[in-house]
């Protein structure tokens, strides 16, 4: 969990975003850091054979729930910022004006 959250959080800070946007190269260790993290991060859940769970099944939800409050909150401070976090999307055409 800890690892998709930092994986996450860490890529979407504008300086970091701003660095996958300009060099593909960058953007290829963007996607495969959230490759990974998301692989890191299913593994408990999936469990494939011959895994055994390590802490008890009833954790899984938690662990979902915080996972997916990290996510809500990332989108929302994107979705309603008052300003443009990525200076990137400030110079491309707008379509509604």
């Amino acid at each position: 969990l800890a690892v998709l959250v930092l994986v996450t959080w860490g890529w979407h800070a504008p300086a970091a975003y701003e660095l996958a946007l300009r060099s593909p190269a960058w953007h290829y260790v963007q996607h495969a850091c959230f490759l990974a993290a998301g692989l890191i991060f299913w593994y408990p859940v999936v469990r494939p054979y011959p895994a055994r769970p390590k802490w008890p099944l009833w954790l899984l939800l938690p662990y979902l729930v915080a996972a997916d409050l990290s996510n809500t909150v990332l989108s929302a401070l994107l979705t309603f910022a008052d300003v443009v976090i990525y200076p990137h999307y400030a110079a491309v055409p707008q379509f509604a004006g």
